[in-house]
């Protein structure tokens, strides 16, 4: 399970709604994930923060016997609608039986819901009403379907563009390991930049030299090989803060909140918005790049009182090293690999892994904030 599949469970994980074996495949990529394992324990502390607001509401004294008082005279004058009622209730089961096998056959993983709604920031907030939304924005069904990597028509190396992987400053370099077939030697006399196919011995793999916006070769009779994309030796690390402030006015704070992440470039994630009659409270997560982030972090505390600000930084490069080595052996197995099925398998995960170091590169260079407001 990749972490943007992952982040699409925690909100049914933390509402019980999983099954068994989902809950184990949860845990299972938790165990495994520092990452999501920090944004989960983030996501439990909302929860519990939330599930706090939760006021009981009493019934009115004798509403309980006046609703009664109206049903039980009602009751005996309809008696004759039973047998109908249970006719049509068999029938609308039935009915409703078929339409869930049919909704059920195509797959459990396609039909869960990418994200739970996310509160409109335009809303004020004053409807009492409760919104939660990920921490993650919702991805394509191409980036978060088991399998999307399956179609070949979406692997690199078909002319489809993919440098929208690369994170941004950097420059996205082919690896030609594993691509280069033997007796490919150093004297290619092919001109750099030339769009000729070349599938002849010796010259397997080899992209025109001058090509470096576009790691894909032009696809070559079926047998195209995968380019295996060059991450930067480097340390990974993922920070997040939470900030917490009292404020006198939750409209205008949150107005300015919104206003200085987009000042800092950030994208502003609404978690919830709350107001029970007695307080108020907003939550909003910013994502925000790593040289930013002082500044943005300076100007939300300037919004009120300060209770309290925690920050961590989750270390990533061990794992991001062992997974990239995991992704270098693939992409060997994906070129060396002749039998079509025995492919296609091996590059769905290539791409999965790929995707997984995409995603810990990309989070590497942008920091997380969560600005919890409520009302003193």
């Amino acid at each position: 399970m990749e972490c943007r599949e992952a982040k699409e469970f925690f909100s049914p994980y933390l509402d019980g709604e999983l099954t068994t074996e989902e809950r184990d495949i949860v845990r299972r990529h938790l165990a495994a994930c520092p990452a999501c394992r920090e944004e989960m324990a983030r996501w439990e502390e909302l929860s519990r923060a939330l599930r706090e607001l939760k006021a009981p509401v009493a019934a009115p004294p004798g509403f309980a016997a006046a609703v009664m008082a109206r049903v039980n005279p009602g009751r005996q004058a309809r008696s004759w609608w039973r047998v109908r009622r249970l006719v049509a209730a068999a029938a609308a089961a039935v009915l409703l039986v078929a339409g869930s096998v049919g909704y059920a056959a195509r797959g459990l993983w396609q039909q869960l819901p990418a994200s739970i709604a996310a509160l409109h920031p335009g809303h004020d907030g004053n409807g009492r009403q409760v919104t939660v939304a990920p921490g993650d924005k919702t991805t394509s069904s191409e980036a978060s379907q088991p399998g999307a990597g399956a179609n070949p028509g979406n692997l690199p190396g078909d002319g489809t563009a993919t440098g929208a992987n690369s994170p941004a400053g950097t420059t996205s370099k082919e690896s030609g390991n594993g691509a280069t077939a033997p007796g490919n030697g150093l004297g290619s006399s092919q001109p750099a930049g030339s769009g000729k196919n070349s599938n002849s011995p010796g010259s397997a793999g080899r992209q025109p030299a001058g090509d470096s916006g576009n790691r894909q070769p032009a696809m070559v009779a079926g047998s195209e090989p995968y380019p295996a994309r060059t991450f930067l030796s480097a340390g990974r690390q993922v920070t997040s803060t939470m900030l917490k402030l009292k404020v006198t006015d939750m409209a205008a704070a949150r107005a300015k909140a919104l206003g200085l992440g987009g000042s800092a470039g950030a994208t502003a994630q609404v978690i919830a918005v709350q107001d029970n009659g007695q307080e108020k409270r907003f939550i909003c997560q910013f994502t925000v790049a790593e040289d930013r982030a002082a500044v943005l972090l300076a100007g939300l505390k300037g919004l009120g009182q300060v209770i309290s600000q925690n920050t961590s930084t989750q270390d990533l490069t061990q794992q991001f090293s062992a997974t990239l080595e995991q992704y270098q052996a693939k992409v060997a197995q994906v070129n060396a690999a002749t039998d079509p099925a025995e492919k296609e398998k091996l590059t769905r995960e290539a791409k999965a892994l790929e995707q997984q170091l995409t995603s810990w590169d990309d989070a590497s260079k942008k920091q997380v904030i969560i600005l919890w407001l409520e009302t003193q």
